[in-house]
């Protein structure tokens, strides 16, 4: 997008967001371009003029995973031990995978014992 001008054409984006812990009633994805309209007004839902309007059916969730953190010491700048509780909603096979991202500023190791 250059001078608030969009070029006719293909176009593929990437999304980041996250999941819901379970599949929504209405599991529906909208994509809708306006014409003289701007952001602000667009993200209050004050228009008149959609140009393009595309929905598609959503994906449903496969699965939830419960989890509790209990932190050896919550001091600043302290290393500390985390002990993590989860509890998968599916069986997870031997040799699974569990990924843990730690938050922004956090850093997080782990020794296998």
């Amino acid at each position: 997008i250059r001078a608030n001008m969009f070029a006719s054409g293909e176009h593929r984006l990437a999304l980041a967001g996250t999941n819901p812990p379970w599949t929504p009633d209405v599991n529906l994805w909208t994509l809708e371009s306006f014409v003289r309209v701007t952001f602000q007004d667009a993200s209050a839902g004050l228009f008149k003029d959609v140009r393009h309007r595309g929905r598609t059916q959503g994906y449903p969730i496969q699965q939830t995973l419960l989890a509790h953190l209990q932190p050896a010491s919550t001091e600043v700048g302290v290393n500390t031990k985390l002990l993590i509780w989860f509890r998968p909603s599916v069986y997870v096979e031997s040799f699974g995978f569990l990924e843990i991202h730690a938050v922004q500023a956090f850093l997080i190791s782990c020794i296998p014992g």
